[in-house]
């Protein structure tokens, strides 16, 4: 038990120290010697738990999308099942309060970490907080709530578009409050599902 825990807890610094170190510097200039200055660990240590510098970055993205996961389920846990236009909102407030929290870690991890110059949105077909949304959709429609055929495909949409929204508002145009965001997004979101 204390063994798991000691292996958790000396992961979870490394991951903890990356993730403060990414937010304040680039992610190209990252060093396994920072992460494990940082964290307060012997270089050897940082092999025991991640390959390269790569898998340390894949995973932060995947500790990123957990927790807005586990976030967001929290929150729809609190809604009435049925509820399916209410849960779709959440979703999406969710989804923007924190890109707005962390934009700056899941661009340097998501946009950046192939060493790209521009903020680029793509979508993976295994993202889970992308299957997250078209289960949702897929839910909502078979109640009779939502009027779409391919909720796969419309939960590309909306999370194609609150993206590039957030990366317009991030990097272009930060005088769009963050409540005229949820506002647009979650209108453009009820449109598009035809929610009754």
């Amino acid at each position: 038990m204390t063994t798991a825990r000691n292996t958790a807890d000396k992961r979870g610094l490394l991951l903890d120290a990356a993730e403060r170190i990414i937010v304040n510097k680039e992610l190209s200039s990252l060093t396994v010697d920072d992460v494990t200055v940082a964290a307060g660990v012997a270089k050897g240590t940082f092999y025991l738990y991640f390959q390269s510098k790569s898998h340390l970055v894949a995973a932060l993205q995947e500790r990123l999308v957990e927790r807005l996961i586990a976030q967001q389920e929290l929150l729809l846990s609190r809604l009435p099942e049925d509820d399916w236009v209410g849960r779709l909102e959440m979703w999406i407030v969710e989804m923007i309060n924190a890109y707005m929290i962390n934009s700056h870690l899941h661009d340097a991890l998501f946009a950046h970490a192939s060493g790209a110059k521009d903020v680029q949105t793509g979508v993976s077909a295994a993202n889970r907080h992308l299957l997250m949304l078209s289960a949702l959709l897929s839910g909502g429609r078979d109640a009779g709530v939502f009027s779409i055929d391919r909720p796969k495909i419309n939960a590309m949409l909306l999370y194609g578009a609150i993206h590039g929204m957030l990366d317009y508002v991030v990097h272009h145009d930060k005088t769009i409050p963050q409540d005229t965001v949820i506002e647009e997004m979650c209108e453009f979101g009820r449109k598009l599902v035809g929610a009754h």
